[in-house]
This record gives C-alpha cells, structure tokens and sequence, in this order.
C-alpha cells in the first residue's frame, strides 16, 4: 500500500464496513509523544441535515485509505472513541494534530513548522515536510526530515535531530534560479562545441573543393575565408574575460 498525508486526507470520505457514508476525515491525529499517526479525527454529518454533530475518532489500523476514500474495516465500536482508545492504550485527548505545529531540534533551534506528515499505512512516519512562511518557501523551498531523524512530541513543539538542521531546501525561486543557470551554461557550452563542429566540416569540404578545383586561385580563396569564419566562430563562442 502507498504511503499516506496527513494533509492529502483531509477532506476524504469514510464509509463503514457496509460502504455506508459516516462521515470526512477533518484531521489525522498522531501518538502524544511517540513519532506515529494512530487515528482520525472525523467530522460528521448533521443529524437530520440541521444538528451540528461534534467530531467522532477513528482508529487507524481499522480504516484503510483506498481509491480516494477511508473504508472502515472493522466493524462493530472497537472501531471508534473510547473503546478503540483503551484498546490502544491513550486518550484521545492526548492526541496531536501535526499540521502546522512549531518544529524545534533537541537543542531547541526553531526548525519552521509542519506543512504534512507522510507516514506508513501502520502509523510510523516516513517523513515530516516543513514550512518556514510562504515567502521564505517561495524563495528557499522547503525541506524534509526523514522519519528517523523525528523524536516525536514533547508536550509544546515537533522535536527533530540537531542532524535535520544539515537538511537542505528543496524547490524555490533560489534553487530554481540556480538550476536555470546550470541548464544555461550546459547550453551555452552544447551550442559552442556544435559551432566548433559545423565550422570544422566547413573547412574540411573547401579542403575537397580546393582539390576537386586542382588547388584552382578560387578555391584557395574559399579556404582561406573558411579558415577566418571558423576562427571568428569560435572566437565568439568563448566566454568573455574581465569583462566590465
């Protein structure tokens, strides 16, 4: 099964075990310390489509996520609240909802705050993808911390390895910026050593016409202008030096 997000299941449907529909995943929720999603937060339809109903809480491992809705496999109330929180050994009030919490390193240097979570269909997470504000991930992109390097929650913030702060940004302007720069170079390059070859057949064929033309003065004349285009060809395709 593929890995799960946090913020791609928000807004799915769920249907229990007879593919009735109970409801839409408003958050997932994750272990109150350790690094691991264990339910779902669900919002519920009105009753009688007027009384605004409150959340109700979905264990993960008797849901699973497939063709874009949460089927209930577990039937019957071990499933949901209470029951299914003593069964796995918290409350659901304890639970924490990732997305947007404050991220800081073991030693306390605040690391952004938690765009998405993607975790295992059995809980641990994969990997935690931050967000330092818009403006800094339009410019420096965002980064991700592999599940190994995430401690989990300690009561206020994301705790991660001081090694996460070692992660660099992926995507942004910067990044995207440096790359175009890379490509354009690579080009620049690409189209010199081209130049360089269509200049060298060029003279390689007034070689032949030379000859065919039995070293005739208008053949000579066409080598030597040959030659000059090529050594100007080249000569332009060069990177300037010192240039003001």
């Amino acid at each position: 099964m593929p890995l799960l997000s946090a913020h791609g299941l928000e807004g799915v449907d769920v249907f229990n075990d007879r593919d009735k529909f109970v409801g839409t995943v408003g958050r997932v929720l994750f272990h109150p310390s350790e690094p691991r999603a264990v339910g779902y937060e669900i919002e519920r339809p009105r009753l009688w489509l007027v009384i605004k109903r409150g959340p109700a809480y979905l264990a993960l491992d008797s849901a699973v996520p497939r063709n874009e809705k949460v089927t209930i496999e577990t039937p019957g109330r071990d499933a949901w609240g209470k029951r299914a929180a003593k069964r796995l050994g918290f409350s659901w009030d304890d639970t924490v909802v990732w997305r947007h919490m404050p991220v800081h390193t073991r030693s306390d240097k605040p690391f952004g705050n938690v765009s998405d979570v993607i975790f295992e269909p059995d809980g641990p997470i994969r990997r935690v993808e931050l967000s330092e504000g818009v403006a800094a991930d339009v410019a420096l992109g965002c980064r991700e911390v592999d599940g190994p390097l995430v401690i989990g929650f300690d009561g206020q913030v994301v705790r991660v390895e001081d090694a996460a702060a070692e992660v660099d940004f992926t995507g942004g302007a910067a990044a995207m910026a440096g790359k175009g720069t890379a490509l354009a170079a690579d080009a620049a390059t690409k189209a010199g050593a081209a130049a360089g070859r269509a200049a060298g057949k060029a003279v390689a064929y007034g070689k032949s016409a030379a000859k065919v033309a039995a070293q005739s003065e208008t053949g000579k004349k066409a080598m030597d202008w040959l030659k000059r285009a090529k050594d100007a060809t080249l000569d332009a395709m060069s990177a300037p030096e010192d240039e003001d």
